[in-house]
Parts: C-alpha cells; sequence; structure tokens
C-alpha cells in the first residue's frame, strides 16, 4: 500500500517547488510533536529536546524530499553524501533565517512574527536552491573517449577553427576538396 501511495504522489502534477514546501511543513509537524513529546512528555530540557526535534525533523524532510521531491536524481549519488549535504544545506538556510530574523526585528522593527515569515520565505527559497544545486545534483559528464576511426558512414570531417576569414572560406573548401579528390585518387 505504501508505495502505491508514493507511486501516486511521484506522479502527481506538483512542480518540484511545491513538493519541497510540502515536505518542509511535514518537517515543522514533526518537529513541534517531537519537542512536545520529548520535552513535556519524557521531561528532556529544552536544548536537548530542541536538537533531538531538530535532527528528527531533518531527517524526515530529507527522506521524505529523496522519495519525492528529487526522486529522479537520487540514485546519482550515494544516499550518505546526500544526506550530509542536506544538512548542511539546512544548517546554512538556518543561519539566514536566524540572521534576517533579528536584522528585521531589530533595523525597520518589524512585528517578530512577520519578521520571521519573511526570514523563513527568504531561508526556504535558498534551502530549496542549495538542495537542487548541490545536494541532489546530477554528477558531472564523463568525458567521452576520442576515436581516431572517424565516422561509421565512412565520410570525412574537416574541422578549421577560424577568425575573421569570411574571405578564404572558398579558398579552402576548394582545397579541402582537392585532397579528398587526390586521397580518392591515390586509395586513401
Amino acid at each position: 500500500m505504501a508505495t502505491g501511495l508514493l507511486r501516486r504522489l511521484r506522479n502527481a502534477p506538483l512542480p518540484r517547488v511545491a513538493r519541497f514546501a510540502l515536505v518542509g511543513a511535514t518537517g515543522v509537524g514533526v518537529n513541534s510533536g517531537m519537542l512536545w513529546l520529548l520535552k513535556e512528555g519524557a521531561g528532556f530540557p529544552l536544548a536537548a529536546a530542541s536538537a533531538l526535534a531538530i535532527e528528527t525533523a531533518l531527517w524526515n524532510n530529507f527522506l521524505l524530499n529523496d522519495a519525492w521531491t528529487f526522486h529522479k536524481e537520487r540514485h546519482r549519488r550515494p544516499w550518505w553524501t546526500r544526506a550530509l549535504a542536506f544538512h548542511v544545506t539546512a544548517a546554512t538556510a538556518a543561519v539566514l533565517n536566524l540572521g534576517l530574523l533579528l536584522l528585521l526585528v531589530a533595523w525597520p522593527g518589524l512585528n517578530n512574527l512577520v519578521a520571521n515569515l519573511i526570514a523563513i520565505g527568504a531561508a526556504a527559497s535558498v534551502n530549496y536552491g542549495l538542495n537542487a544545486l548541490w545536494t541532489w545534483r546530477p554528477p558531472a559528464p564523463r568525458p567521452r573517449a576520442v576515436s581516431m576511426a572517424g565516422p561509421p558512414s565512412g565520410r570525412k570531417i574537416v574541422v578549421v577553427p577560424t577568425y575573421n576569414e569570411a574571405q578564404n572560406v572558398e579558398r579552402l573548401i576548394d582545397a579541402v576538396l582537392a585532397i579528398e579528390r587526390i586521397a580518392k585518387h591515390c586509395g586513401v
């Protein structure tokens, strides 16, 4: 049943950024729930409960983004490199979020909640961009081997790098065709 649901979710016509935002919303719920359970239910100190709740939400977001948001890209790099990159980008976004929040409250004197929403929006955009470009980036293309055999059709290819050679192109083509006729005549 879970695989069928995942398949339907993967085929849903949602842009990747919307999927990323929905996963982020689930992370907020997981973070809040874990914080409450650990602090109120288990009696953890606030700092420890908060750190564990944040880490749980990060893993929730990483796993959901890996399986849903970026499912086409996820097999191109090992999972542990993606998880590490995801944590680094989340930390970068968190620092941006906090810095922007403090700046908006201190400088123009915005309300805490308004400033927080603006900071979350900016940090979420940076977080998505970094994850799309780094965490789930496609690998660099492998260089192709150069074959000296020439094209399979038996045709010859001539490459001549030029710069401002418009006046010489006709002479160059005539010379190349003359060499080709000589090569055919000699059986090359």
